[in-house]
């Protein structure tokens, strides 16, 4: 396999990868500049920067800077008579730098149905992983969602256990009932994700708010929550509603301001220009 396709795959599949690339070498060397070797959260390898006794020590790095989320130069004496060497018939010197590699960014949706099967494949298509949940059998099936890194047959009032939330996350709540929403958005205010969005009526919405912040939650006062979710957009169809949810996080997660792009070559109020 391509070791780009491999970075692709794990990353897609939620797991973070730590790419090795020999920069520099020196003298009689087993690995060139520009080779290269993959190592994922998951134990995966891809590549080689030369095998060995080298190879071993860049393995064990990677592992720390999948635990650090942090890159590091490592330099290398071959030469097992150098103070520090590795002990290596060949001599000579290598440095190599490991760049840390986070996952794509993931969606979590809570909820299959048309929404939700619309969203995962635009996300997919933009770059984005995700993961689904449903507590129904066929809403999760591999058939109905063969782009989700992982699938999640749940009940929306148990423990969120073994979901994939954390503070990359974007959730977003679009199950099937009113109760159902409200169980998930107290959930997820509980937990570390990024972003929380919840479909529904502006009516709907208040309600689930009312109804929590009388459990004295106030999701009203939380940044990370969008709801009702997504941009203003005029849409009503599955997938327009999918399109104006991924728009908003995208935004979130760029920074965006949503504005039309074509306003930067229009000049403000009071500007001056194009006048007199």
């Amino acid at each position: 396999m391509d070791i780009f396709d491999f970075i692709r795959e794990k990353r897609a599949a939620g797991q973070a990868v730590v790419l090795a690339t020999v920069t520099a070498a020196r003298g009689s060397v087993p690995g060139e500049p520009g080779k290269k070797l993959a190592r994922s959260a998951d134990g995966g390898l891809e590549g080689t920067v030369g095998g060995g006794e080298l190879e071993s020590r860049v393995i064990e790095a990677a592992d720390e800077v999948l635990a650090e989320r942090r890159g590091r130069l490592l330099s290398f004496e071959l030469d097992r008579e150098a103070a520090g060497g590795l002990g290596m018939l060949c001599g000579g010197s290598q440095d190599i730098y490991l760049d840390y590699i986070g996952t794509a960014p993931a969606l979590v949706i809570f909820g299959g149905g048309h929404v939700g099967l619309a969203l995962g494949v635009l996300a997919r298509a933009a770059g984005f992983s995700f993961a689904v949940a449903d507590d129904r059998e066929e809403f999760v099936s591999a058939e109905r969602f063969p782009g989700a890194f992982s699938r999640h047959l749940i009940d929306f009032e148990a423990s969120w256990d073994g979901l994939p939330v954390d503070d990359e996350s974007f959730v977003v709540i679009l199950t099937r009932g009113h109760a159902f929403d409200r169980e998930c958005l107290e959930r997820a205010l509980a937990s570390p994700a990024r972003y929380i969005g919840m479909i529904g009526s502006e009516r709907k919405v208040r309600a689930i708010f009312d109804g929590l912040e009388a459990k004295g939650i106030r999701p009203g006062d939380d940044p990370r929550v969008y709801s009702p979710i997504g941009l203003e957009l005029g849409n009503d169809s599955p997938e327009e509603i999918a399109v104006s949810i991924l728009a908003e996080i995208v935004a979130v997660k760029s920074g965006g301001s949503c504005r039309h792009m074509r306003e930067r070559l229009r000049p403000g109020p009071g500007s001056g220009e194009g006048e007199g």
